[in-house]
């Protein structure tokens, strides 16, 4: 078990930042990584800013796509992209394609919510649609995650809401290269969370990290590890205790005016610099 943890910050999590930028923030924060975010790739660029990344000693830890959902979002006020499911898979294989000279240990995505279609469709179009992006990504040496989400955000975003359904849906699935991605932020409290964390810990390919303050103002209002109820202490101190040794991606969301809320104390509003530092300095507390 590692001595000292695998931190990466996650690209998408930084707005205002190149892919560069956040190389050197990485290096001037002492972590071990970056996650990469489709949308800060360079296509015809990406040998240059891989070998930045190296260069400065860094590895990749989990890869975002543009289009995060294989059935489209229903978040208002937030672009659904295609309505196409077909679409939506084409573009998140694509994304594979474009993160894997990156080498991440796995590329992200979400289910998506059933919308109009019943539980039953949705789940056979997901099932499918998995399969399709599991098959791509060992094209290129590379593995898929699912980020399962908050209950709350079941209409909008997600069929699975708890680690127990995740591991149900995979079994549908078949497939052994496909994983979880954990967001602390989602899962802190969703069904019997601390007794599955050692029964899903195999399949963990990554753990993505945000506190939820107390009271919590909107889904873009997460604040640094330790600093809000989500126990994140204990959550770390089980994966430990399970075996887990990869990566803890910095992941704070924190609106600044740009999508709904502008609060007046965002994280996004500090230099960059300082807002990875303060996201390190909360993790590391955590750990300790």
């Amino acid at each position: 078990m590692a001595e000292q943890p695998l931190i990466a910050i996650s690209q998408l999590a930084f707005p205002d930042t190149t892919f560069e930028q956040d190389v050197e923030i990485a290096t001037q924060v002492g972590i071990a990584g970056i996650s990469p975010d489709e949308n800060k790739v360079d296509d015809g660029g990406q040998e240059a800013q891989v070998e930045k990344m190296r260069a400065a000693g860094l590895a990749s830890a989990v890869g975002t796509p543009a289009t995060l959902t294989i059935l489209p979002v229903l978040e208002p006020g937030m672009p659904p992209g295609s309505p196409d499911v077909d679409e939506r898979i084409e573009s998140i294989a694509t994304a594979i394609g474009r993160l894997a000279p990156f080498d991440p240990v796995s590329v992200l995505f979400i289910t998506g919510p059933a919308g109009d279609l019943s539980e039953r469709e949705a789940r056979t179009r997901v099932v499918a649609g998995i399969r399709n992006l599991a098959e791509e990504a060992r094209k290129v040496d590379l593995r898929i995650g699912i980020e399962p989400m908050r209950e709350a955000n079941r209409p909008r975003w997600t069929l699975v809401c708890s680690l127990a359904e995740t591991l149900d849906l995979l079994e549908e699935v078949g497939d052994d290269d496909v994983g979880i991605i954990f967001d602390t932020w989602h899962m802190w409290d969703s069904d019997d969370v601390h007794n599955m964390i050692g029964v899903a810990i195999d399949r963990i390919h990554g753990v993505q990290i945000a506190d939820y303050r107390d009271p919590t103002r909107s889904s873009l209002d997460r604040v640094a590890a330790g600093q809000g109820i989500a126990g994140i202490d204990r959550l770390v101190d089980e994966f430990r205790s399970a075996g887990y040794d990869g990566w803890y991606d910095l992941e704070i969301f924190s609106d600044d005016g740009r999508f709904v809320n502008d609060f007046p104390d965002s994280l996004w509003k500090l230099d960059p610099l300082e807002y990875a530092r303060v996201q390190v300095e909360g993790f590391m507390s955590c750990w300790s």
